[in-house]
């Protein structure tokens, strides 16, 4: 899975067949253009909900950035799964 390492993860006795899924390495990177300002910040996974009955898993991962609105700004945000900007080379 793109040469990163995954975690495996089995939740057994919700049903009668074990419900399986991989979580991607953390963190993964937000990499945030504003205006002419670029940084990047972490996003480490902040919930994990399972619909067992459906055989549904959705994780969501938060990353935190502060910035002053300006009108007409361009403002852009660029998200890295497992890594950090830099990464790609």
């Amino acid at each position: 899975m793109n040469g990163y390492t995954y975690t495996p993860i089995r939740l057994m006795g919700v049903r009668a067949q074990p419900l399986m899924f991989w979580l991607p390495p953390p963190p993964a990177a937000v990499t945030w253009i504003v205006g002419s300002t670029m940084s990047t910040s972490e996003a480490h996974i902040d919930g994990i909900f399972i619909w067992a009955d459906s055989m549904k898993v959705v994780f969501t991962q938060r990353a935190h950035l502060t910035y002053g609105v300006v009108a007409g700004e361009v403002r852009r945000a660029v998200v890295h799964s497992g890594r950090t900007r830099g990464d790609d080379a």
